[in-house]
């Protein structure tokens, strides 16, 4: 298992540093990887581990109706942590994470976009290492179908929530592009597109803004 593991490091590494030729998204999903098998090699995958603990949380997702979509993001943490694996981020921060959606305009700011970007980007990460575990686990344990079937499905359901919050950090990530921040992190005006957005969709509570803060 072991050398498998450094295999995959040194592979990982090859992407990382094979050249200017490479696109910064490729960079950043070897990475993404990198950590994540940094984080299998620490835990020195076993059966043992993939029957005892893999198997078990992801018997629990299945009963909870964990699908890895955005609502079920923050049960499929709180039951990976509770069988000792997918630590890096709080339950509750997921919560508050997928929770709220887009803040309402009067809340935003430039400071909590960042944070979220920032959570959301590391939840991501948390689950691209949870999916790894549960593949190299479903690869150990090929022999007992259905302790592997179980595992490929924690092994499907945290690599859609793994996209799912990649795809949430993007979207405040193009939330923060469209506002202009001022030197203490709020925002003194939002561009042209979102001022319309948000028109649109709340005008009751836009037009009590100033002038300034909106862009008006």
């Amino acid at each position: 298992m072991r050398a498998m593991t450094e295999w995959m490091l040194k592979k990982t590494m090859a992407c990382c540093c094979g050249g200017a030729a490479g696109t910064s998204r490729a960079v950043l999903v070897a990475v993404a990887l990198l950590a994540a098998c940094v984080d299998v090699q620490a835990r020195q995958v076993s059966a043992e581990f993939a029957e005892g603990s893999l198997a078990p949380a992801a018997e629990e997702m299945a009963a909870v109706g964990v699908d890895g979509y955005n609502s079920s993001l923050a049960a499929l943490i709180e039951i990976a942590q509770r069988h000792g694996f997918g630590y890096g981020i709080s339950p509750e921060e997921v919560r508050d994470l997928v929770g709220g959606g887009y803040l309402a305009v009067g809340q935003i700011n430039c400071s909590s976009l960042d944070a979220k970007a920032e959570a959301a980007q590391r939840l991501s990460r948390v689950l691209t290492g949870i999916a790894w575990l549960y593949t190299i686990g479903a690869g150990l344990t090929v022999i007992a179908p259905p302790v592997a079937g179980v595992l490929g499905f924690g092994a499907l359901v945290s690599g859609i929530a793994a996209t799912a919050a990649g795809w949430l950090a993007a979207d405040y990530r193009a939330q923060r592009s469209k506002v202009q921040c001022s030197s203490e992190g709020g925002i003194e005006w939002f561009r042209p597109a979102a001022r319309a957005t948000r028109a649109a969709v709340d005008p009751a509570i836009f037009r009590y803004f100033s002038p300034r803060s909106c862009g008006a």
